[in-house]
């Protein structure tokens, strides 16, 4: 007789078991994980000088992310790291150019990268999402903490857009405004940065 009770108690246990896992797996399997990646990234670069106003613009960064998703919306970001070479930025004045790349020490520190450390998304009432994303921004030989907020479009192919602004101060990076002509021309010393990524899922 006891037996059969230790039994009884053992399927009960069993099932429970049985059960707990089902739930979770079943959890799992609701909040999907994808994986995006872009090798097109673009960024441009609007600045002030005392002359007149500058834009450097650039291509082909990359960017590789992670997103859960739940019922076919996006629920957290889970990764993502962004990687752009610096001499991909091009203004209409090769000496600007130059003077910037020396100013990043490009030759020394060829890219600039964002790594996200955490992130909020929440759901526009458009349908669009609006991402807070804090993280490390890395720019010649400076590291610093900074929060980037970005609008994401789902597209019907299931791929994103994604755009964004964010100010900076070249200073805070340990940039010299560059400046041109014998220093007739010198630029701002703060930027403001748009960046625009198109994500294909993996």
């Amino acid at each position: 007789m006891n037996y059969s009770i230790k039994f009884k108690k053992a399927i009960k246990v069993l099932g429970a078991g049985i059960m707990m896992i089902a739930l979770l797996v079943s959890a799992i399997n609701l909040q999907a994980q994808d994986k995006y990646k872009s090798t097109d990234a673009k960024i441009t670069v609007n600045g002030t000088s005392n002359i007149h106003d500058w834009v450097m613009q650039g291509a082909n960064g990359s960017v590789n992310a992670s997103f859960s998703s739940e019922g076919g919306k996006l629920k957290n970001l889970l990764s993502l790291a962004f990687t752009f070479p610096v001499k991909n930025l091009k203004s209409e004045h090769k000496l600007m150019d130059k003077n910037c790349y020396n100013a990043m020490k490009a030759d020394k520190y060829p890219n600039v990268s964002f790594t996200g450390t955490s992130a909020v998304i929440k759901q526009n009432a458009n349908g669009t999402y609006q991402i807070n994303c804090k993280g490390k921004l890395k720019i010649a030989d400076a590291v610093k903490d900074v929060e980037l907020i970005a609008i994401c479009t789902v597209n019907p192919d299931n791929s994103l857009s994604i755009t964004g602004n964010f100010k900076l101060k070249m200073t805070d990076y340990n940039v010299e405004p560059p400046s041109i002509m014998m220093g007739s021309i010198v630029t701002g010393n703060d930027v403001s940065i748009n960046y625009t990524l198109h994500l294909n899922k993996q």
